[in-house]
């Protein structure tokens, strides 16, 4: 077998963690928009 699952899970775990990381950015910056909307 020319791959193992290190190769596939690696990848797949920075890939779940870039989509978390993204996700708290955009619910950030939403809650900054609004809070400046608000006011």
């Amino acid at each position: 077998i020319g791959w193992s699952w290190n190769d596939v899970f690696i990848p797949l775990q920075l890939f779940v963690i870039l989509g978390i990381f993204f996700a708290l950015l955009t619910v950030l910056i939403d809650i900054k928009q609004q809070k400046k909307s608000k006011k």
